[in-house]
Order: C-alpha cells, then sequence, then structure tokens
C-alpha cells in the first residue's frame, strides 16, 4: 500500500467516446476491506488527458465513494466541480457567476438550473450496497447526461454549455488519501448515434 500525491487513473486506450451507454460493476472499501471509512472513485467519460505522465485527466466523473452523500452525482475533475446532486433533474446554461479566488485567478461557477427531481437522495443511498457489488450504467447523448447504480436512475443533466465536452476518453479513478480499494469488472461500452 502507498500514498498518492494527486488522483490518477486508469485511462482507456480504446480512444475517445461521445455518445454511448457504458455499464460496469464496482466494489469500494476501506483499508479493512470494510465498507466504512474513506474511499472515494469515480468514472470519468468525455474527459481529457491534462497529465500523460501522471495519468491524470480531467471531464465528467461518475462519482461514487464509500460514504453515503457522493456516489451517483455528476462531478467536474479539474472543471466546474459538482454538477448535479444526486437525485437532482438540471440543466447547466451557459454564463455564470464570476468570482476571484485567494491566488487572483478568476473563476466562473457554473450556472446550474435545479429543473426536477429523478428521486430522493437517501432512497438512492439505499439500493446501493455498501462494501459490495453495484452496477453503475451511464448514458451519453449530445448533452444529456444520466447516471444508474443498480438500475436506479441518479441524476439528469442537460449541459448546453459551450465547456461541456461532447467526446473524449474513458477513465477510472483513484482517488488520493486514506488507503481503500476500489475493484471493476464487466465493463460494457456501447456507442450509440
Amino acid at each position: 500500500k502507498s500514498t498518492l500525491k494527486g488522483n490518477t487513473f486508469l485511462i482507456w486506450k480504446g480512444g475517445e467516446v461521445s455518445d454511448f451507454e457504458l455499464t460496469l460493476q464496482y466494489k469500494i472499501v476501506d483499508s479493512e476491506g470494510k465498507g466504512e471509512g474513506f474511499g472515494n472513485s469515480g468514472i470519468q467519460y468525455r474527459s481529457k488527458i491534462i497529465d500523460p505522465a501522471a495519468f491524470v485527466v480531467g471531464g465528467y466523473q461518475a462519482d461514487f465513494e464509500i460514504g453515503k452523500t457522493y456516489s451517483g452525482i455528476l462531478y467536474e475533475e479539474k472543471g466546474r466541480g459538482i454538477l448535479a446532486q444526486r437525485g437532482q433533474k438540471v440543466v447547466i446554461h451557459e454564463g455564470g457567476k464570476e468570482s476571484v479566488d485567494k491566488k487572483g485567478n478568476k473563476k466562473t461557477a457554473p450556472n446550474i438550473e435545479v429543473t426536477g427531481s429523478v428521486g430522493e437522495s437517501a432512497d438512492i443511498q439505499a439500493v446501493i450496497h455498501q462494501g459490495d457489488w453495484n452496477e453503475y450504467k451511464i448514458i451519453a447523448k449530445g448533452g444529456h447526461l444520466q447516471h444508474f447504480i443498480n438500475g436506479t436512475q441518479t441524476i439528469d443533466v442537460t449541459d448546453e454549455t459551450a465547456v461541456g465536452d461532447k467526446s473524449g476518453v474513458l477513465a477510472l479513478q483513484i482517488h488520493v488519501g486514506a488507503p481503500f480499494t476500489v475493484q471493476f469488472k464487466d465493463i460494457k461500452l456501447n456507442a450509440t448515434k
């Protein structure tokens, strides 16, 4: 076991994907082999390789964790951050609120409109098998993105922005932090048009 200096990724070498349906099984456990403690990972899609030597990518991420908050959300690694919380149906519009961080860098927060719900966060969490295998499905068609865990929809996003990538690489995340184990199997990718 070793400690990472930053998030790293197992990058699929089969080229870029645009419109697709991806299904896989994942299991995440802490250093004791239990579904408790720390552990965070994700499935990157339509992402860009930022640092090939360190296996770092940025882009859309179907997030999951050992905890009970982030599994199923849409996160943008190295980008706009959380784009949809679990259970949300959202539209991401052009524009956004500009600000300056502590280092003087200009940032624009995404212009996110919550338009509805696909379910309650607690009900979605109830279908997740802590410390055991779960099925994650991602459907991406144009700017429409959907995540499902164990057959239950977790988010529904329409990204209308120019920065929302329409194609890119697939990758599996290993998150920095305390030791944990993440496993993947039965990965199936179907390109759609």
